[in-house]
């Protein structure tokens, strides 16, 4: 009855002389109520990972969701306690050495400004990234991040989670994704464009694993380690040219299971020059 339904509204609109193209468009908002999907089947020179996802999730203009954590913790950095400095230094040691024998980049002048933190995100059904923002701006720097894995596919759902940066709000950011399907993305969200995606059978998948992200950014240059591995360079140009680094869950529509969580740990940021 829908299909019928949607199918004698696309004639009547083809009547009063719209164009096939603004038809489809029209018919596609019909069946999904939903905003336009992620590309994920477009032929491509760069490689595509199995997205089952349907649909980007979109990042509200004003997200506030997190801002009472999110300040209590740039208010414990202000005065960090030797226990965390402590683990800034031996996390970021760890980082050196990788960095250094992948691609002899230099992070001797990296500058601690944010964490180490642990924090959860809280699955909620409906359209929208669930995030913690920081309120950092910055746009050379390290991060680390360490994801926990929130339930099991087979018995609960998808998943997703993931690192956005140089992140400007509303839709204007870098989104870093990694999937339980053993894949991973980069897209610029403000020229809705995917950079690189690929499968990655070093992404632990399993209820309750860990996936250990190390990011480095640095002028057009990205800089991505799963779980200790150099895994790729990655272009990404100056646009956005700086702003937030903020862990997120549901990137993609129908990756959350309500009232679960997605915790990581050990969140921490160094800015570069």
């Amino acid at each position: 009855m829908k299909t019928m339904y949607i199918t004698l509204t696309c004639l009547l609109l083809i009547g009063c002389g719209l164009s096939p193209e603004q038809v489809s468009e029209i018919a596609i908002a019909a069946q999904t109520q939903t905003q336009k999907a992620a590309p994920t089947n477009t032929p491509s020179a760069i490689p595509r990972p199995n997205l089952t996802e349907t649909q980007k999730a979109i990042l509200a203009p004003t997200q506030t969701m997190r801002a009472a954590n999110a300040r209590a913790r740039l208010t414990e950095l202000a005065q960090p306690t030797a226990t965390a400095i402590a683990k800034a230094m031996l996390l970021l040691e760890e980082i050196q050495v990788a960095a250094s024998n992948a691609d002899n980049l230099d992070l001797s002048k990296a500058k601690l400004i944010f964490g180490p933190t642990d924090d959860t995100l809280t699955h909620a059904l409906h359209d929208f990234v669930i995030v913690d923002n920081p309120g950092v701006v910055v746009k050379n720097f390290v991060v680390n991040i360490k994801f926990i894995n929130p339930y099991s596919t087979s018995t609960t759902g998808k998943w997703d989670y993931g690192v956005l940066f140089r992140n400007k709000y509303g839709n204007n950011q870098y989104r870093l994704v990694f999937l339980s399907n053993q894949s991973w993305t980069l897209r610029n969200e403000e020229r809705d464009t995917y950079i690189y995606t690929s499968n990655d059978k070093n992404i632990k998948a399993k209820a309750g694993e860990e996936n250990i992200i190390w990011l480095i950014a640095i002028d057009a240059k990205a800089y991505l380690f799963i779980n200790g591995m150099y895994t790729k360079a990655l272009d990404i140009g100056t646009s956005p040219a700086q702003g937030d680094i903020s862990p997120a869950t549901g990137l993609y529509v129908g990756n959350l299971t309500d009232r679960r969580i997605t915790e990581y740990k050990d969140f921490a940021i160094w800015s570069l020059p």
